[in-house]
């Protein structure tokens, strides 16, 4: 809104630099009750000016109000589709995300296995599952270099 007033006050103050620069002039001003005459071009500057501040105004306002309307019904929308999402999961004995997070209050942190509880990853771990092996060049190396743990280099994806 508030950038809409800044350009409708500019476009007046430019109307009414004109109209100022031009006061001199008079001019008869016809209109279908009858005519104005000797009318100055800075009162009708300042009209103009007027009536574009208005306008601006109104049609700033009804941009706001739309948007509030739109940003409102998405809020509905999402709270209704997490409600979806809740009782779906709760059908489902899935583990919510406040159901993950640490005993101490923080986050679950993945670790490199891709578990998302350290309960998992110690399960993994335990599996004994080996990972599957590389196909190997002519030269005895694996084709490709062993992933490396995000941890490990600083956050940067491959």
């Amino acid at each position: 809104m508030r950038d809409i007033l800044v350009i409708v006050v500019i476009i007046a103050i430019a109307l009414v630099c004109l109209g100022a620069v031009n006061h001199d002039r008079s001019v008869d001003f016809d209109y279908f009750f009858g005519t104005w005459t000797g009318v100055s071009m800075l009162w009708l500057a300042v009209i103009a000016a007027a009536l574009v501040v208005g306008v601006g105004l109104v049609a700033g306002g009804s941009a706001a109000v739309h948007a509030a309307g739109d940003r409102h019904k998405l809020e509905r929308e999402l709270d209704a589709t997490y409600t979806r999402l809740r009782a779906a999961e709760a059908q489902l004995g899935v583990a919510t995300p406040a159901d993950v997070a640490a005993p101490s209050g923080e986050a679950a942190v993945e670790t490199s296995s891709g578990a998302e509880t350290p309960g998992e990853a110690a399960v993994e771990a335990s599996s004994g599952a080996e990972p599957p092996a590389e196909p190997e060049t002519g030269d005895g190396q694996a084709a490709s270099a062993p992933p490396v743990a995000p941890e490990q280099d600083g956050g940067a994806t491959a």
